[in-house]
């Protein structure tokens, strides 16, 4: 069975020094690859909040609450209706 790897003792000088240099290469690549990665999901979060942020303040713009307050003169009482809770004219017209 033949081993892939090579050991110390079996490369020269030269060979070690070579890769050292590619792993260290190799380090460097990978601790940029890492530093950009961070860069870009800090840039997603930060484009996620600001979204979130503009759809805050939209809905806050188109939320209101109205209270409109109606008010019949007639000559005949009206009936409160207990169980819907409003008041009933013989006309039909109806007062919450």
């Amino acid at each position: 069975m033949t081993n892939d790897y090579e050991t110390a003792s079996d490369c020269s000088l030269e060979e070690l020094v070579e890769k050292k240099s590619e792993v260290q290469r190799l380090k460097k690549m990978r601790e940029r690859k890492r530093r950009e990665l961070f860069e870009e999901e800090d840039k997603i979060e930060r484009e996620n909040e600001r979204l979130q942020e503009e759809m805050r303040r939209r809905m806050r713009g188109r939320t209101r609450v109205a209270r409109t307050t109606i008010a019949f003169i007639h000559d005949v009482n009206p009936v409160f209706d207990r169980k819907r809770l409003l008041y009933i004219y013989p006309n039909g017209i109806f007062v919450v």
